[in-house]
């Protein structure tokens, strides 16, 4: 009887870890506000803070489009921009992940050119 209940212990303690987060460091919100002219189109990889990675994806097809992308408890996140034919506003808001563009004091945004690609990344702040 004693080898069962510490089996069965053994494994409600393994489940509670299975559900648990897979990361216990800090965590923020990926939140990105997206305008440009024209085809562009953005596609982030987060890895969020139960170890899962989830990918989106943002793209206009026409004149003055606006995009937003948002994923919750994300602890990094990579992101690759195409402009496409006209300029395209990359806007990061504060929400515990560090700023690509410098700070966040200064707007944390970059505008980047027609016909540019290129990549950024993102982590959480301690």
């Amino acid at each position: 009887m004693t080898r069962y209940a510490i089996a069965g212990a053994v494994i409600l303690s393994l489940a509670a870890c299975a559900s648990g987060p897979a990361h216990e460091g800090p965590s923020g919100a990926l939140n990105l506000n997206l305008n440009g002219d024209g085809r562009w189109e953005i596609n982030c990889s987060a890895v969020t803070i139960r170890g899962r990675t989830v990918r989106v994806r943002e793209r206009a097809r026409g004149s003055r489009d606006f995009g937003k992308v948002f994923l919750d408890d994300v602890v990094s996140a990579s992101c690759e921009y195409a402009a496409g034919n006209a300029p395209l506003l990359v806007r990061v808001t504060e929400d515990g992940l560090s700023c690509p563009f410098g700070t966040y004091q200064d707007g944390c945004n970059d505008r980047f050119d027609a016909n540019a690609s290129g990549s950024f990344e993102l982590s959480a702040r301690s």
